[in-house]
């Protein structure tokens, strides 16, 4: 199965020799449930599109800095793409930015939250049980990093997780749509790292307090796999 990773941002350069890009985090929490696909990354920030759809069965959309509601042209461009891929029933999956564009991109609604950050690992009732959903999990903790949240989801989409801070942490539209706010592709370490470079902006208090959290496990793993089932059904 031939992915095509949008990539709409780059680690902060300290970071990057020993993270990698987001893309390469991609493609660690892909392969580590199993392997089995191929991928072309796009760089999106530079307008790197593909230039035909049938050459690629899905697209997975990486977080970025930038708001999904700021002035830039790629974002245009990039909305335009996924209506396209979504009319050919190509499977879409966004993480963090990526699910908050594909609300947008489809009838959502993404602010900024008046909560402030979501920051450190975060626990989520999980509201449905479906078969890409495998193993099933009645409750999923993961990595959180946002300020901006879906806070109307596109019509006929379903509410897949969420809680009182971050109520549409994951969303299904269709069949082929699927956003989820979380990282479970980065490592505790990468977003340790990340909030430190972060803590002037973020605040001394939150960071201290997001670092405590990290003490705590996450389900990654579980998430990844039910990203690449959603991807490669059963």
């Amino acid at each position: 199965m031939h992915i095509g990773i949008l990539k709409v941002d780059t680690p902060p350069l300290p970071l990057l020799v020993q993270h990698g890009e987001y893309s390469d985090m991609m493609i660690r929490m892909l392969d580590r449930t199993d392997g089995g696909f191929s991928y072309t990354i796009l760089n999106v920030e530079n307008e790197t599109l593909p230039n035909n759809l049938d050459d690629y069965d899905g697209f997975i959309i990486t977080g970025s800095k930038v708001s999904v509601y700021d002035d830039v042209i790629w974002i245009e461009k990039l909305k335009a793409l996924l209506v396209e891929a979504s009319h050919k029933n190509k499977k879409l999956v966004g993480i963090c930015f990526g699910h908050q564009l594909l609300a947008a991109t489809f009838g959502g609604l993404v602010e900024k939250s008046t909560r402030g950050w979501g920051l450190g690992v975060a626990s989520f009732d999980v509201y449905s049980h479906k078969l890409w959903q495998q193993p099933t999990q009645k409750k999923i903790s993961l990595l959180t990093s946002h300020k901006d949240q879906v806070v109307r989801l596109p019509s006929g989409a379903q509410c897949i997780a969420g809680n009182e801070f971050c109520p549409n942490a994951c969303f299904q539209l269709r069949d082929n749509i699927l956003g989820i706010q979380e990282h479970p592709e980065f490592s505790p370490a990468y977003l340790r790292a990340l909030m430190n470079i972060r803590r002037e902006t973020i605040g001394e208090y939150i960071v201290n307090k997001a670092e405590q959290s990290l003490l705590r496990p996450n389900n990654g793993l579980v998430v990844g796999g039910w990203i690449r089932h959603f991807l490669n059904p059963f």
